[in-house]
């Protein structure tokens, strides 16, 4: 073969090229990942996963958002989807997410440790689901956190002291769970928190739910300027009721009720903005 037609080989296939490349899929992990989630899912009542063919592109899937410039998943939506099955490891495969928000669902057994590797993870959204286990320590790790909604599910264990890590966390909602132990003193550390939601309020017969034990941080109003709602009624918390919550300033919703509590009230005369006060039993 002479020289001549070496270039011209080598110049068909440099313009051929860039056409091969541009029939690959933009991103195959993404793909996957979203099949494999699938495949975990055994109840789809309303039929909304048969989207996920290879009809279209996956950021065009029921439920899935793509980001415009990079074409990755950056959110999941199914919330009231009424989808039952469990979440595997495979979510954390998908880098780019930021939000999920799985809310009102039967979804069962354990969230998956793999949830931190999603440092761009904004929104964890898993309430009103079947979920077990404890809340991984995992999940720390998620240092762009914002809310953390695990509510009315059927996780057990204490709350991990590394979520004090979160220092963007602006909503953490525990509610109706069996959660034990008492809450971290490092969340006192989350100047950014707003919400801290771990009531129960879904008894049966004399049974609370969910059970925290031992004190209140002392130092929960002092550290947490943003508070606006502290709903921790229905528990078993034990000990005074932190002096520091009086400079709470933003504090609007407070309940401590159905609890243990005992000695003096703090001082509410820096709460302009509370709307309801919470005490009973």
């Amino acid at each position: 073969m002479d020289t001549g037609t070496l270039c011209l080989l080598f110049l068909l296939l440099a313009f051929q090229l860039p056409l091969c490349i541009s029939f690959l899929p933009e991103n195959e992990t993404d793909r996957l990942s979203l099949l494999a989630i699938k495949d975990q899912i055994k109840h789809d009542p309303f039929g909304r996963l048969k989207s996920w063919n290879e009809s279209s592109h996956f950021c065009h899937w029921l439920g899935v958002t793509g980001g415009r410039k990079h074409q990755r998943v950056v959110q999941l939506s199914f919330n009231d989807w009424e989808l039952a099955g469990r979440l595997g490891p495979d979510i954390g495969n998908m880098s780019f997410l930021r939000v999920i928000d799985l809310q009102n669902n039967s979804f069962s057994d354990r969230i998956p440790p793999e949830l931190g590797l999603l440092f761009r993870l904004q929104m964890l959204l898993l309430m009103y689901n079947k979920l077990i286990g404890e809340i991984p320590v995992n999940v720390s790790r998620c240092s762009r956190l914002q809310k953390l909604n695990v509510g009315d599910n059927n996780l057990t264990g204490k709350l991990p002291v590394e979520l004090g890590f979160l220092s963007n966390l602006r909503e953490l909602v525990l509610q109706d769970n069996h959660i034990l132990g008492e809450i971290p003193s490092s969340l006192a550390n989350i100047s950014f928190l707003e919400v801290i939601y771990g009531s129960s309020n879904n008894f049966q017969g004399d049974v609370i739910l969910n059970r925290f034990r031992g004190s209140l941080p002392h130092n929960l109003g002092e550290t947490l300027p943003n508070l606006t709602y502290l709903g921790l009624g229905g528990n078993q918390f034990t000990g005074l009721i932190p002096s520091s919550l009086s400079n709470a300033s933003n504090l609007n919703y407070f309940d401590i009720g159905a609890n243990n509590f005992a000695g003096r009230l703090p001082t509410f005369a820096r709460q302009q903005n509370l709307q309801r006060l919470i005490l009973d039993s």
